[in-house]
C-alpha cells in the first residue's frame, strides 16, 4: 500500500535489486534493522560447501544426477539445504542433508559457508547479500537481471543461449568452484 497512491518510475533495464531500491528510495522510512542478529546459530554445519538443489519453478532445477556427480566431486564437506517439500531431492544427492531450518537459521547456514552454490532461488540470494561467495547456475533467467547481486562474474549462464540448465555441466561448476575459492 506504500506505493499504490502514486506512480514510482523505475528503470526496468536494471538489476531487480537496483529496481527495488529505486522504489524503495522514492518513500525513505527510518529503519532498526540490524543485520547481525539476524542469524541464529546451527552449530556443526559451518565452513560447508552448500549445494541449493531446489528452485522455486521445474525449469530453473539443476538436474540432480549432476548435484550427486558435484557432490561425489566435492566430498564430505558437502552439505545439501533444502526448503518445504524439497527434502527427498537433498536427500536424493547424496550429501550430507542440514536439518530442518528456518529462515535465521538457513541464513547462518549460508553465512558460515565455505561456499554456496545453487541457481536462481532466494537461498542463493540470500547467501549473497549475506556476503558468502556463490556459484549461481542459470539457465531460463538472465544473471544481469536476477543474478546474485554481489557476484553477477560468478554465474554460469546459459540465458543468451539454450536457456536450459541441462547444459550446464558438472565440470563447468566445478571449474567456477576452484575460480571462487581461490579468490
Amino acid at each position: 500500500l506504500l506505493f499504490t497512491n502514486r506512480k514510482v518510475p523505475v528503470d526496468t533495464t536494471k538489476h531487480v535489486v537496483d529496481q527495488n531500491l529505486q522504489l524503495a528510495a522514492s518513500n525513505r522510512q527510518p529503519t532498526t534493522d540490524n543485520w547481525s542478529n539476524y542469524p541464529t546459530a546451527v552449530p556443526g554445519y559451518e565452513n560447508a560447501i552448500v549445494l541449493l538443489p531446489g528452485a522455486g519453478k521445474p525449469n530453473k532445477l539443476w538436474p540432480v544426477e549432476r548435484f550427486r556427480d558435484l557432490a561425489k566431486r566435492i566430498g564430505p564437506n558437502a552439505l545439501s539445504v533444502w526448503g518445504p517439500g524439497e527434502r527427498d531431492l537433498a536427500d536424493a544427492i547424496g550429501a550430507r542433508v542440514a536439518p530442518p531450518t528456518n529462515l535465521r537459521e538457513l541464513a547462518w547456514i549460508l553465512q558460515q559457508a565455505q561456499l554456496v552454490i545453487g541457481a536462481d532461488t532466494g537461498p542463493l540470494h540470500l547467501a549473497d547479500a549475506l556476503g558468502a561467495k556463490v556459484v549461481g547456475l542459470y539457465g531460463p533467467t538472465n544473471p544481469r537481471r536476477n543474478g546474485p547481486y554481489h557476484q553477477l562474474q560468478h554465474c554460469i549462464d546459459r540465458f543468451p543461449t539454450t536457456k536450459w540448465m541441462e547444459s550446464i555441466t558438472v565440470e563447468e561448476v566445478m571449474t567456477m568452484v576452484e575460480k571462487v575459492l581461490a579468490e
